[in-house]
Parts: structure tokens; sequence; C-alpha cells
């Protein structure tokens, strides 16, 4: 069976109270020969991002999908550390990644929010984070072409036109950057659906897409 891991953002998370979306179409239209391994997870920081590919590196993934975010994202220790993978400590929430402007996360304490927004209010610099990013997001996608992985890479939030981003990023990765943005497709900033598209018929365009860059390749 062949394995195909998502990493990314709410963009890329199911919310099965608000009906299938792309990832879970794909997986249907894939049939049982591949499994999906999805790891995006809501907030998460493109950090985050680096860490779940990490997982899908070595668990020998066939195929990987990465998704970017915004770089005004960020993690916090929220228990007291364990000894388990970076992966496991995000997944039990000991680890906890979450938007600069809006660290509202259930498992953030009201205290824990207001210490993160007087703290990158005062000392967050915008452009320093996005070389950051930057930085970190083309290590990513090194590291997959190193272990010889097929991959898609979508920019997502990073440097979104909606935030004024306008220059050009990430050139030297255009054979796998996908022809589709998910974040292009974004109808609500609510919190739910996670995903944030409510239009079906570009689920299953994004479905359809990734189901054919997926089946051609591997």
């Amino acid at each position: 069976m062949k394995q195909i891991y998502i990493c990314g953002d709410s963009f890329a998370t199911p919310d099965p109270e608000y009906g299938a979306m792309w990832a879970e179409i794909l997986q249907h239209k894939l049939g049982t020969d591949y499994r999906i391994v999805n790891h995006s997870s809501v907030a998460a920081s493109n950090l985050l991002v680096a860490v779940q590919v990490d997982n899908a590196i070595k668990n020998h993934a066939d195929f990987v999908i990465v998704v970017a975010t915004a770089c005004t994202r960020g993690e916090v220790l929220v228990k007291p550390p364990t000894e388990q993978s970076l992966m496991a400590r995000f997944n039990c929430h000991e680890l906890v990644s979450y938007s600069v402007y809006r660290p509202y996360r259930s498992h953030l304490t009201t205290a824990d929010q207001q210490a993160i927004s007087d703290f990158h209010r005062r000392y967050t610099d915008l452009e320093l984070n996005i070389f950051r990013d930057h930085t970190l997001l083309l290590g990513t996608l090194s590291r997959l072409q190193q272990a010889g992985i097929p991959f898609r890479f979508d920019q997502g939030g990073f440097e979104h036109p909606r935030f004024g981003g306008s220059r050009e990023y990430f050139t030297e990765f255009d054979s796998v950057r996908t022809e589709l943005n998910v974040w292009d497709y974004g109808t609500t900033v609510d919190e739910r659906p996670y995903y944030h598209i409510t239009e079906a018929a570009i689920h299953q365009q994004l479905a359809d897409y990734y189901y054919t860059e997926i089946t051609q390749r591997i």
C-alpha cells in the first residue's frame, strides 16, 4: 500500500462536523491501494509543518503534499516536556502552535493567550519572521528532494497576496509547485470549518488535481 502524507495547516485539516473536504475526497478517489496519513493541524506553524515532513521522511512516505502557512505563527510548551518525538509532543498538545494575531487555542489558558499577544505586539519583527520561515521551508523542501520522495508544494499562506505579499519565493522549486493554492479558495476566516473552504466544487477540484499528480508519479 502506498503511503501519501499531507503536511500543513488548517486548510488541509478535516472537520467531520462540516462534511468531507478535499483530502478525504482524495482518499476515497485513490482507493484501497493508497493510504493518506494527514498530519495537518489547525494553526500549524511552518516549523510544525517541517516536523510533519520530518516524520513523513522517517516513515518512508511514497508521496508528500506540503501546504505552507503564514509566517505569523509560533509554538509554545504548555505541558512538562517528555522524551517523545516532536511529532508526538505536538499530537498530545504538549507543544502547541498558534497564530500570532489569534492565539485562541483550546489548549492555551486565557493568561497564556494574553501573554502570547503581549509578547508579539512588543517583540515580533515581520521581516525577520518572513526570512526565518522562507529559510525553514527551503530546508524542508530540500530534505524531501534529497530523500528522493516525490512531493508537491503549495505555498499556501506564506506571503499570500491577501496579506500584501508580492515578492516571488521558492523559484528553485517551481517544478514541484502546485497549480492550485488552497489559500486562494478560503471563503471564511471563522475557526470552523477548520479547512475554511466552503464550496464543495473546490474540494472536488483539489482532490482531482492531487489524484492526477499522485497517480502519474507513483
